[in-house]
Formats: structure tokens, sequence, C-alpha cells
């Protein structure tokens, strides 16, 4: 398959294909907080440009807000974190999990500007849409 992971105890490598878009996560999580670190990698969509370009923005602003430091070029997003306690890289890695199924296929949706704050906040709020 498109799919691939390397898992122990401590680190993970998951290279996920859904769909029409990619995504790569790299992560060490141990009690020693100046080795813990978060890669991810976010690229692609079925939509046009604008559309996959929007869904990005999203990611972007999702992944700044749970401190992560951030580039985003076109559809592809990276952001990487490091040194935080145990806990709080594992809750990191929680939110990345939901971030993932939550922009699947999204990228149809984001119609407008106005879309990337709405879907951003009902992230947040643990709901499934902004409506």
């Amino acid at each position: 398959g498109r799919n691939l992971a390397v898992v122990s105890e401590s680190y993970v490598n998951l290279s996920l294909n859904l769909g029409y878009h990619f995504n790569m996560i790299d992560a060490f999580v141990s009690d020693a907080r100046e080795e813990n670190h978060i890669y991810f990698r976010f690229l692609g969509g079925a939509s046009n440009t604008d559309r996959r370009v929007r869904r990005a923005l999203l990611v972007r602003d999702i992944m700044e807000r749970l401190g992560f430091a951030t580039r985003q070029s076109s559809d592809l997003v990276v952001a990487r974190l490091r040194k935080l306690p145990r806990t709080a890289t594992e809750e990191r890695l929680r939110l990345i999990g939901r971030l993932i199924g939550f922009t699947r296929q999204l990228d149809a949706l984001m119609d407008d500007e106005d879309t990337i704050a709405r879907y951003a906040e009902a992230f947040f709020e643990g709901r499934p849409t902004p409506e």
C-alpha cells in the first residue's frame, strides 16, 4: 500500500495517503523533554488550488495555535514542535490525529476565506463541522 507506519514505545513515523492528501508524522516522545519532537507534513487534495490552499491555511492556523512553528507553500504545510514535556507532546500527537480526520475531504467545502476561521473554531470546540 500507500501507507506506512513505524512505531515503537517512544517513536512513530507515519506516512498516510488519505484520499488525495498526504500526511507525514515523525515524533519522539520520552520523559527527557529535550529529546521530544514532532514533525508534521500535510499536502494535497482533490479540489482546485484555491480550496486546497484554504485547507492548508486552516491546518497551518490550527498547528500554530497548538504551538508549532510552521511553514506553508501553496497546499503544503510543514509544522515542527520541540522540547515539550511528555504529556504535552502526547496531547499534541492526539490532536494531530484528530486534525487528520477532521480535514479529510474538507478542501471540497472551503468555498471562501471565511471558512478557515469557522472550521478552526469548530475544531477547537470539538465539533465535526462549523454548522
